[in-house]
């Protein structure tokens, strides 16, 4: 499978003249500064058109990000409207909600070593529950592959998926980021087998398929798709 390509609109009415051309080839549209107030313009847009129904990123970048109540009434407004399948991914927009706030990343210091860490904390406590997946942000200096590679790590112990970039440098970095560790995949192959115990010991951790498995679904996904790290010998311990 080859890139995907996306087309980022500016609104809604631009989106109606994009609907006139012919879209084969575009796997997605982006949608910018998402809000509550402003999607079912959108939506209106798109379901009067007869063009296929292509899945949405939801770029979340708007004041109205930072607020818990203004992000669940988003969540409500796209589930109540039967919305959820076609949304492939919401993009938390670093950079603008930062303008908001008015501040700027400092260098060497992670997403999650400054005013953002409670936002992306709140972020996915509102989506993903309920089956969203949420795209991490860019980090700007695209000469500190060391910090951003940090970021990633942490990015994935926060359960985001996708790092948005700036720099072609930048993409050796996501994708090792992205390998997953011998020892993870046999775990989540271990946790997914039919013949899985209730609870079992491996690699020193308990696993619980009741509590682990999305865990271990994401990680055969992410396997899949960018590899597996050196390989390590493990065996499960069951107790």
């Amino acid at each position: 499978m080859g890139p995907l390509r996306l087309i980022r609109v500016r609104n809604p009415a631009v989106l109606a003249q994009v609907l006139t051309l012919d879209l084969r080839g575009i796997s997605a549209f982006v949608l910018p500064k998402i809000h509550a107030g402003n999607l079912g313009a959108y939506l209106q847009v798109l379901d009067s058109s007869a063009c296929p129904r292509l899945p949405l990123l939801l770029t979340l970048e708007t004041p109205e990000a930072l607020s818990e109540a203004h992000m669940t009434r988003l969540r409500d407004l796209i589930l109540e409207g039967g919305h959820g399948p076609r949304v492939a991914a919401l993009r938390i927009g670093g950079n603008d909600l930062m303008h908001a706030l008015g501040v700027r990343r400092k260098p060497g210091r992670t997403l999650y070593e400054g005013p953002l860490e409670r936002v992306i904390g709140m972020l996915l406590g509102v989506f993903k529950p309920h089956g969203f997946a949420l795209s991490s942000p860019v980090y700007e200096v695209f000469g500190d592959l060391s910090t951003l590679a940090r970021e990633l790590e942490q990015d994935l112990e926060y359960g985001l998926c996708g790092k948005t970039i700036i720099h072609p440098a930048q993409l050796p970095t996501v994708l090792e980021a992205y390998r997953v560790a011998e020892a993870d995949l046999l775990e989540a192959q271990a946790i997914l087998a039919p013949d899985a115990p209730a609870v079992f010991q491996m690699n020193g951790r308990m696993c619980e398929p009741a509590t682990h498995t999305r865990w271990a679904s994401d990680i055969l996904c992410r396997a899949g798709l960018y590899g597996v790290l050196e390989p390590q010998r493990h065996e499960a311990l069951h107790f």
